[in-house]
């Protein structure tokens, strides 16, 4: 049986003090963290209360955009 993890790409962005976090694949599903590092759990957490999933059920792949 081959498992399939589905993908979703979240892209961040430098405002100010935050980083904005906007997940295009969930109709532009937004979000933000006080530090970078905290960006991809601060995603993780939006899509898994968006969708009704848990927070491993997919993996999130960061993109910085300018």
């Amino acid at each position: 049986m081959v498992v399939r993890t589905k993908y979703f790409r979240a892209e961040v962005k430098r405002e100010g003090e935050w980083w904005s976090i906007r997940i295009p694949e969930l109709s532009n599903l937004t979000t933000q963290a006080r530090r970078l590092l905290d960006a991809e759990e601060e995603a993780r957490g939006k899509i898994a209360s968006h969708l009704g999933i848990g927070r491993d059920a997919f993996a999130v792949e960061m993109e910085e955009v300018g």
